[in-house]
């Protein structure tokens, strides 16, 4: 009986927890979405149009990608609750001082302070995260609903403000969702040290190759993602399709993968995570060729449809598997490297890509980009069933090594 009550107040923490973390990521989400798709017009209104308007971007990328592993590793030596409670403050001082200052070299400045927070908040959360072993997959799919839909609402939310108040107050909504944020940090609660899923006696090597795998994995994903964001629109105007048109065919494959990362969350609690992972990456690479060997608009509304829904199948499968690759201590430093690498795939591709689309035409980005994703799953999927053919041998005379070491937790 105290057993069962002991449980249910857990389950009930947990839950609250996990509101909490949802609540928080949604409102940050929405409130730099909201600033990061109107700081072209806000920087061009205000401040000049010459080579700082580039290093305001560079800056907030370069700051981020580089400071990724550093906040991963900050993470795991001083605690997560620590590292988003100080995030959020560098938040709320970024926002505060782009209401107070007018000088577009601090401008700058607050661009590389406000990468190093996202730096820090973005593994911060996923890490704060409690779950059950076999919900794992569940929990980091509804989670990142929270991304998702505030992404989703944040262009026409900040648009409605800036419209009707100005920049001013843009900034002052960002401040309230920061404020409102660590609020809520006080109420998280304490986090609990979780045992390491894996057996410290399997092969260090082939763990550490694997993430490494899983890491070109992600960049190369990414890559393909930013070509799309920015090519596509392009593409799409050469085939005189409208500005609403471009505008429908950029949300609807995140707009899919919202909607089905709760079913395929689920899905990698009972599935080989791998065998999600793969799949979705060779679909995914392989409708994004297919993207530009189709000339009608119908038919690439029906392709991005299809990759919404395939990286929806991936996505949740990634996090899962490298948080079980990891134990626990070490969560923050992989979630760092994993954030770096898809901010050096996002920001890698539109400079390699131009240079392709000004010397062999658009559809080489796609192709090319589709092909990066095609041989990083294969090669992915090749050190995986190495590494259980490894384990097989190994295990001549015992039981055999299942095709997924999330067996381990009930997948």
């Amino acid at each position: 009986m105290f057993h069962r009550q002991e449980c249910t107040m857990r389950n009930n923490m947990q839950k609250r927890r996990f509101i909490i973390l949802f609540t928080i990521n949604f409102f940050i989400t929405l409130a730099f979405a909201a600033n990061d798709s109107l700081f072209p017009l806000f920087y061009n209104k205000y401040y000049s149009q010459g080579l700082t308007f580039g290093f305001a971007f560079a800056f907030y990328a370069a700051s981020k990608i580089l400071f990724s592993p550093l906040a991963g590793s900050i993470i795991d030596r001083y605690g997560s609750r620590i590292v988003l409670f100080f995030a959020l403050v560098l938040f709320t001082t970024v926002s505060l001082m782009f209401c107070l200052v007018h000088g577009a070299k601090i401008i700058l400045i607050l661009r590389a302070l406000q990468g190093i927070a996202c730096a820090m908040f973005r593994p911060v959360m996923y890490c704060l995260l409690e779950f059950s072993e076999k919900q794992r997959g569940k929990t980091l799919g509804i989670f990142d609903l929270s991304f998702y839909s505030a992404v989703a609402a944040a262009p026409f939310t900040g648009s409605v403000i800036v419209e009707n108040f100005g920049f001013g107050y843009l900034f002052l909504f960002i401040i309230l969702c920061c404020c409102f944020c660590i609020f809520l940090v006080f109420f998280i609660g304490e986090n609990k040290k979780n045992e390491p899923i894996y057996d410290k006696k399997q092969s260090q090597v082939f763990k550490k190759t694997e993430i490494n795998t899983m890491m070109i994995y992600i960049f190369c994903r990414a890559w393909g993602i930013s070509a799309v964001t920015v090519f596509l629109p392009i593409y799409l105007s050469g085939l005189s399709v409208s500005v609403k048109g471009i505008g429908l065919a950029l949300s609807l494959s995140a707009l899919l993968t919202a909607v089905f990362l709760p079913f395929t969350g689920r899905l990698a609690d009972y599935f080989h995570k791998e065998i999600l992972i793969v799949c979705g990456g060779l679909a995914v690479s392989s409708l994004l060729i297919a993207t530009v060997l189709l000339n009608s608009y119908v038919y690439i509304l029906a392709v991005l449809l299809f990759s919404g829904i395939f990286s929806a199948v991936s996505q949740p499968a990634c996090l899962a598997f490298l948080m079980e690759q990891s134990e626990s201590a070490v969560h923050g430093s992989i979630l760092g490297h994993f954030n770096m690498f898809m901010g050096l795939g996002f920001a890698c591709s539109p400079v390699f890509s131009s240079i392709l689309f000004k010397y062999a035409g658009i559809k080489s980005v796609f192709i090319f980009s589709g092909l990066m994703g095609i041989v990083s799953t294969i090669v992915f999927f090749l050190m995986r069933t190495g590494r259980i053919s490894a384990q097989s041998m190994s295990a001549i005379g015992n039981e055999p090594a299942d095709w997924s070491a999330g067996k381990v937790t009930g997948t």
